[in-house]
């Protein structure tokens, strides 16, 4: 089943089979340390010696677990699953569905196949060391995703519910022009059962997009 590739959301934001009710992530299983402390340090050598080069400093021996820290809890109370569902409008074989039940008003299930997905993430983050703040520094987060065997519900031209099946994600960290690799193999999640959206819920217009932007 045919899907738009990629979704931008513009806010910010154990290993083994993780159980989500909708689809929360703990950046800490997607990125590693490494990651945040070559960005950190990488950040660090583009700020200006304010402070006598204090927070230059700073930044390159405390930053990484800073910066983890502020982007993990932003992402934390990031419901991801509602950004990747906004681009599956987009999909022409849901709007045949939708069309067949559109006299319908119980909602028809369908179950997807596989299919890979990509959203973007822009975090922007202040760090805070030695009582002095960094400039507000705009992060990607790259998020790749493998869905599979996820049941939507389909309601009067809308996907008004998701859930069920399983999704694995690898993650790519990005300060402007610099890419950190995430250092960890994909974690797949285990999606729970029925998350609803917000009513009217997604609308499905069948008309695919190579980028679908979500604010």
């Amino acid at each position: 089943m045919g899907f738009p590739k990629r979704t931008e959301f513009h806010a910010f934001a154990s290993r083994g089979t993780i159980m989500n009710e909708g689809l929360y992530v703990d950046l800490g299983a997607l990125v590693s340390q490494q990651a945040f402390d070559d960005a950190a340090a990488t950040i660090s050598a583009q700020q200006g010696e304010e402070g006598g080069g204090r927070v230059k400093r700073a930044l390159s021996v405390l930053g990484g677990s800073k910066l983890a820290s502020l982007m993990a809890e932003k992402l934390a109370q990031i419901d991801l699953l509602p950004i990747f569902a906004s681009a599956w409008g987009g999909s022409p074989e849901l709007k045949a569905e939708a069309d067949k039940s559109a006299a319908d008003p119980n909602p028809k299930f369908v179950r997807l196949g596989k299919f890979e997905q990509i959203v973007e993430l822009f975090p922007i983050v202040k760090i805070s060391v030695l009582g002095l703040t960094s400039q507000p520094l705009k992060l990607s987060l790259t998020l790749e995703a493998e869905f599979d065997a996820v049941e939507v519900g389909l309601a009067k031209g809308h996907i008004v519910e998701a859930g069920g099946g399983v999704c694995q994600l690898v993650a790519l960290l990005r300060y402007g022009q610099f890419s950190f690799p995430a250092g960890l193999p994909p974690v797949e999640f285990k999606l729970g059962s029925g998350r609803k959206f917000e009513q009217p819920g997604i609308k499905i217009t069948g008309k695919m997009a190579e980028e679908s932007v979500a604010d």
